[in-house]
């Protein structure tokens, strides 16, 4: 539940959309004062991380690797 972005992004390359990183993006985020206390940052750690994650949804959709790897050489 608190990965969802890599889930996006594993649905998004099953159905062939085409992800473009944002320009310019800012890293520096604006939070509501004292409302960070259990974020996510807080909850996704080295524990928990996005990796993890990832290797548990190609497992379950071992085409994505398949996808990446034809997109990658029709570039």
């Amino acid at each position: 539940p608190t990965q969802d972005d890599v889930w996006f992004w594993a649905m998004a390359v099953l159905n062939h959309t085409k992800i473009k990183i944002a320009a310019n993006y800012n890293i520096q985020l604006i939070t509501v004062e004292n409302s960070q206390e259990f974020g996510l940052s807080k909850i996704n750690t080295k524990e928990n991380n996005s990796l993890d994650t990832s290797r548990l949804i190609i497992k379950e959709y071992p085409e994505i690797l398949e996808i990446l790897k034809e997109e990658t050489v029709n570039e």
